[in-house]
């Protein structure tokens, strides 16, 4: 009854909830009142994030139907109140109800989140399977989200990421905060990784730093190697407490570890203009030719030559006569040195 009456509100341009249910235990009758989404009362509200003011959908709507089970096992129907004060929707995403997955396309949903679909290809996914959905790719993160937490249970992320890395037969080393239990950096890698890829092409080393990827808003600074067909392979990753020579250190050498020989250590390391991270590559790899990565430089001349450096405008214009000044010249001549 609830999927027949969702899909005539559907296409009415109305979305229904349940108001009130009794399933009819106790020896009462079962029955279920529906309304409409707006029905309530309207209230304000503040957004955590942008901290503004926002309201809600509801504006007193008065629709309203009722559902009575009967003793033969079919439902009747009642309409308490048929008219709406609102608008009917020409389009639907906007309501949260509409959005909801049925059972099937959870089932489907949770097999491509096994299989490491990303989140927009399935939403594309979904769409085949049903064009006149209304889904949005903020529920398919949520459900994403709903479906990583069903399947770590109990268990914190960090139990959940060493269960993996255990599972998976990853090379993984851990170090402790201040000889406590709480795990202050951890580093890993594919086993396959290091010992058909990184002791066979190890001349150029790629070290960066990603931010903002986490809850914990910890760095994953990641180790790229390059093959000899310019190819680039992920040789390890690694999440550090914080950005200092102490923790970068510590990084680096569980990486070394994994060299048969001094003969393969890296001949070029690159990386981004990190203090720590350069002071410990000269300490870890003091042979390697350390450089600076060639996109953080174009980067940076970009920026800081902007206010003295004229192009040509959308007319085609002449380009104007660009100002004599130290700092350009300096930050120039470093860039075509490179």
């Amino acid at each position: 009854m609830l999927e027949w009456v969702r899909e005539k509100a559907k296409k009415l341009g109305f979305t229904i909830v349940i108001g009130k249910s009794d399933n009819g235990n106790n020896g009462r009758s079962a029955f279920v009142i529906v309304i409409c989404e707006r029905g309530g009362l309207y209230k304000e509200y503040k957004r955590k994030t942008r901290r503004k003011i926002v309201g809600s959908v509801k504006c007193e709507c008065r629709f309203q139907m009722k559902g009575y089970l009967l003793i033969a096992g079919d439902w009747i129907l009642k309409v308490g109140d048929g008219i709406h004060n609102h608008d009917m929707a020409n389009v639907l995403k906007g309501h949260k109800t509409s959005r909801h997955l049925n059972p099937n396309e959870h089932v489907h949903l949770y097999e491509m989140t096994e299989s490491n679909v990303p989140s927009r290809q399935m939403l594309t996914n979904l769409r085949k399977r049903n064009i006149n959905t209304s889904t949005t790719i903020k529920h398919v993160y949520n459900a994403c989200h709903m479906f990583g937490k069903l399947i770590r249970g109990s268990r914190t992320d960090m139990q959940h990421l060493l269960k993996s890395l255990i599972e998976n037969k990853y090379v993984y080393h851990c170090r402790n905060y201040h000889d406590s239990d709480d795990v202050s950096d951890i580093f890993w890698a594919h086993p396959d990784g290091i010992k058909l890829l990184f002791n066979m092409f190890s001349t150029v080393f790629v070290l960066d730093s990603t931010y903002k990827v986490n809850k914990y808003h910890l760095p994953l600074l990641e180790f790229v190697g390059n093959t000899s067909t310019q190819l680039t392979f992920s040789i390890g990753f690694a999440y550090m407490m914080s950005e200092k020579e102490d923790n970068v250190t510590w990084a680096l050498e569980r990486c070394r570890e994994w060299l048969d020989s001094k003969d393969l250590y890296p001949r070029v390391v690159v990386t981004d203009r990190d203090n720590a991270l350069m002071n410990v590559v000269d300490t870890v790899f003091p042979k390697a030719t350390a450089l600076l990565c060639e996109y953080h430089i174009e980067r940076n001349v970009r920026v800081k030559c902007k206010m003295d450096c004229k192009v040509k405008d959308l007319k085609g214009n002449d380009e104007k006569e660009i100002k004599p000044n130290s700092k350009v010249k300096t930050i120039m001549l470093a860039y075509f040195e490179f």
